[in-house]
């Protein structure tokens, strides 16, 4: 498959299952910030220091994960309304 095909085939999900789409992209960016979590909190048992630009990081993609969740239920009711 070649990228306007997937291009297309995101925009179809986003547009008939926004909440499907965004709630896929939101569980990325937690799984994201958990591994960036360990990461940086790993050290401190050993060492009793904490790795602050993984924190940061981690701080950045929870944010981001909330953005995406909400954004999803936002669109997905956008979605409802237009159908009806």
């Amino acid at each position: 498959m070649d990228s306007n095909c997937w291009g297309g085939l995101i925009g179809l999900i986003g547009y008939r299952r926004p909440l499907f789409l965004f709630t896929t992209l939101a569980l990325v960016a937690f799984i994201i910030a958990g591994g960036l979590l360990v990461w940086a909190l790993h050290p401190y048992s050993e060492e009793g220091r904490v790795y602050m630009t993984q924190a940061v990081g981690a701080g950045i993609f929870t944010i981001i994960g909330i953005q995406l969740f909400v954004a999803g239920l936002t669109l997905n009711v956008l979605a409802k309304m237009v159908r009806e």
